[in-house]
Parts: structure tokens; C-alpha cells; sequence
């Protein structure tokens, strides 16, 4: 599809035909992958744990999306020390992470602020998305989307109910001025 695209050939509707359904392509190999993923987290197929130190894996999970916070103007605070550390596999603890900063990013409002705090055992990251509390019960369910974002599969907060759960961990969601994803680690 990408040597049709770059070949100029194409009328104007031919193009947008060959676009959507490179995209969609795309899309359906994206969600293929993290079905995959979610299925190997259930059947607990990352069994390696080692004391992960959060705040770095935090850190890099900011610096690597810098361009989109940058682009939307969102301030990010990230309060957590740096001798945190959770007992659980790596790979895992970057997915974790990854999802619950991008949805922060994602659904935040421009010029907006994420803010992660930790506390005893837990971390929150919250966010200054819509003034208006979401549906806690729907939010981890696969497929939910609380917005039209075709980027979003729905699954990202899935994802990181799943991880919680094969840790023993508390994830919650609570609307209080801000949007907050509370983690609870129960070491």
C-alpha cells in the first residue's frame, strides 16, 4: 500500500481509498498485538519479578512522549522519589505506566497539567481533563472509550486493570478537581 501511495498514480478518491484502508490495516495489527499482550498478561506468561524502580520508569516514559506533552501544552509535575521501588516485571511495569501517562495525555485538556504523587505504597497520576467525573465501573473494561479518539482502542486502561491484578495491586479512579488513576502496591 505505501508504494501505491508514493507512486502519484492515483486520482484523488483512489488515494483516499488506498489511506483508509492503510489505516485500517494498521489499526487492526495494533489491536491483534495488544489482544495478544492482554491474553499472555491472564495467562501470566511474564513470571521474571525484580524490584523495578518506578520514578525512573516513570521519568522515561515522560521524556519519550516529551513531544506530545510539549505539543499540547501540559505541564507534568512527577513527585516520586527515587528509591520507590515495586517488586513485579519490568516489561509489565513500563506497559503500566505507559498506558496510565498516555491516557493522562490523551484525555488531558491543552495547556492542562498531569500531576504524579506518590504516597505509602501507592503512586496517583492525575490529570486536568473535562470537569466531569467518568463512569469508574465502565473505565477498565476492554473496548470503553470515553472519548471518539480513533486512535484509542479502548483497552489501554484494560491493560493496566489486568497488570493490577496479577500483582495484587488496588487501581482505582476517582474525580476530585482532576482526574485520579490511584495504584496501591501491596509489597
Amino acid at each position: 500500500m505505501e508504494l501505491l501511495l508514493q507512486s502519484g498514480n492515483l486520482d484523488e478518491n483512489q488515494y483516499k481509498a488506498v489511506v483508509d484502508a492503510y489505516e485500517a490495516s494498521n489499526r487492526i495489527s495494533r489491536l491483534n498485538s495488544t489482544l495478544i499482550l492482554l491474553a499472555k498478561i491472564e495467562n501470566r506468561q511474564f513470571p521474571e519479578s525484580q524490584n523495578v524502580n518506578i520514578k525512573s520508569i516513570i521519568t522515561n516514559q515522560i521524556d519519550q512522549l516529551e513531544d506530545i506533552i510539549e505539543s499540547k501544552k501540559i505541564s507534568v509535575r512527577n513527585n516520586v522519589k527515587s528509591e520507590f521501588t515495586v517488586k513485579m516485571n519490568p516489561y509489565l511495569a513500563e506497559i503500566l505506566f505507559v498506558n496510565l501517562i498516555k491516557n493522562a495525555i490523551r484525555h488531558n485538556v491543552s495547556k492542562g497539567e498531569i500531576i504524579i504523587e506518590q504516597g505509602n505504597n501507592m503512586i496517583e497520576i492525575s490529570n486536568s481533563g473535562p470537569k466531569k467525573e467518568m463512569n469508574s465501573e465502565d473505565l477498565f473494561k476492554r473496548f470503553h472509550k470515553s472519548s471518539k479518539s480513533s486512535e484509542s482502542l479502548g483497552l489501554g486502561l484494560a491493560i493496566v486493570k489486568k497488570i493490577c491484578e496479577v500483582y495484587n495491586f488496588n487501581i482505582s479512579y476517582v474525580y476530585k478537581d482532576m482526574h485520579v488513576f490511584r495504584i496501591e502496591f501491596f509489597r
